[in-house]
């Protein structure tokens, strides 16, 4: 008796259960597609919610998956759309559009041994697909490039109103050793001509190594000496770490620090630097954020703390125009007072910057101008503080796929130990891979 009414219960509910089941089918199908659809029309954060809000409850489907992943690449959020790639990764035969899309990612993040794995793994599959024909191609033409040997040359000079000239060259000429490290010899020349003073010229060579430990973990390993003092040899070691595709942290020793005052070598004081960097953007670069601090230990016993930090904002971002409004902090501090290269023991410059870049088509292969107005305060201790400001304007040129030259020419009026000096300074930069 039991028995017969068990039969005759699931006898009159499986038609119940089963419309209960379609009905569901149906609800989960038209949220996926409302998601979607959502996603398409720029709406990525509704339609990600939606899409994780349904997979938390039915984590096994694929297709809401899959397209959740693909989501997360057009938000540009591609360190979560890679995390959530690896649950579906062992899936057989993915979509090519997933695959394509999984493949940017992994380029943007330097990761370009998988992303060819990746897209050799879907061609196997669909050998007539010419976009991933197209984007494995490129990968390969992208590994070729940069393995070809590249040769950086940057001169500079600027100038002020009190007649102090001063000139620099730094040339680097690179190689690559294995398809994760490349050695570079480099070459750093600076001089000046200082009324008050007899200046100090630096003539640095250095060898170096740059290594991949893999596509988080970046080390520059140099060493130098100063070729016309056989007394100044130096190392400088730099560890960068890359934790997510928004930052990028970098801590840096050298034993024998280049960016100090000529003044302060022409009296034989030279600095070790211990220097700490980090810089981060949002997924449309829309805000941006830098960050340095380096501490100096001076020979003379002079102890130099440096922080310069900037933030920026896009209030227009397009394609062929970009309007940024950006504010820089600077502060140092000596704990000798009155050197002859520094004075006074500390000081505080805030400056606001409106910079406009400008995208032209022009027959190169890429060509930005950048125009940059900016007005700021500079405070020194026992000069009090006064307005600074001044212009910049740069043009950049990418030639070809191995050529590119940047320049850039600034005007600014600035204030030292309480006097007023009008600067002009001129920097000219050529890069070229080398056939």
């Amino acid at each position: 008796m039991r028995l017969f009414l068990i039969l005759m219960i699931a006898f009159i509910s499986s038609p119940f259960m089963v419309a209960v089941a379609q009905e569901n089918a149906t609800y989960i199908d038209k949220q996926h597609r409302h998601a979607v659809n959502l996603a398409r029309e720029g709406q990525h954060d509704n339609g990600l919610a939606i899409l994780r809000k349904m997979l938390d409850k039915h984590p096994g489907h694929y297709p809401m998956h899959r397209d959740y992943v693909i989501i997360l690449t057009w938000a540009g959020k591609c360190d979560a759309a890679l995390e959530s790639f690896q649950l579906i990764r062992n899936r057989p035969n993915p979509e090519s559009y997933l695959i394509s899309a999984v493949s940017e990612c992994l380029v943007q993040i330097r990761d370009a041994d998988q992303a060819r794995m990746l897209l050799r793994q879907g061609l196997k599959t669909e050998p007539d697909n010419n976009e991933l024909a197209f984007q494995y191609q490129s990968i390969i033409n992208n590994i070729s490039l940069n393995a070809k040997p590249r040769l950086d040359v940057t001169v500079g000079t600027s100038e002020s109103e009190k007649g102090n000239r001063s000139h620099f060259i730094a040339t680097r000429y690179s190689r690559q050793l294995t398809s994760h490290t490349r050695w570079y010899a480099r070459f750093f020349n600076t001089r000046s001509a200082d009324k008050a003073f007899e200046t100090g010229d630096l003539n640095r060579l250095g060898v170096g190594v740059l290594h991949w430990f893999n596509h988080k973990w970046l080390l520059d390993q140099a060493f130098s000496k100063e070729i016309r003092n056989a007394g100044d040899t130096g190392s400088r070691t730099r560890l960068t770490h890359y934790p997510t595709s928004l930052w990028e942290v970098s801590a840096e020793y050298a034993s024998f620090a280049e960016d100090i005052p000529l003044r302060a070598k022409a009296l034989d004081i030279d600095a070790d630097r211990f220097t700490l960097n980090a810089y981060f953007h949002s997924n449309d670069y829309r805000w941006q954020w830098s960050g340095i601090t380096s501490r100096y230990n001076f020979s003379d016993s002079n102890d130099r703390t440096t922080l310069f930090t900037t933030g920026s904002y896009a209030y227009q971002l397009e394609e062929k125009r970009e309007r940024r409004i950006i504010l820089e902090l600077f502060r140092s501090r000596n704990t000798k007072n009155n050197t002859v290269y520094y004075n006074p023991s500390k000081d505080l410059g805030l400056t606001l910057v409106h910079r406009t870049d400008f995208v032209l088509d022009t027959r190169y292969d890429r060509h930005v101008d950048h125009l940059s107005l900016f007005l700021g305060n500079y405070k020194q201790e026992g000069f009090g503080s006064k307005p600074t400001f001044g212009a910049r304007y740069a043009q950049e040129y990418d030639f070809n796929a191995f050529t590119s030259l940047s320049w850039g020419l600034e005007l600014a009026s600035r204030v030292y130990d309480g006097g007023r000096e009008s600067q002009t300074s001129f920097v000219l930069s050529i890069s070229n891979k080398l056939i």
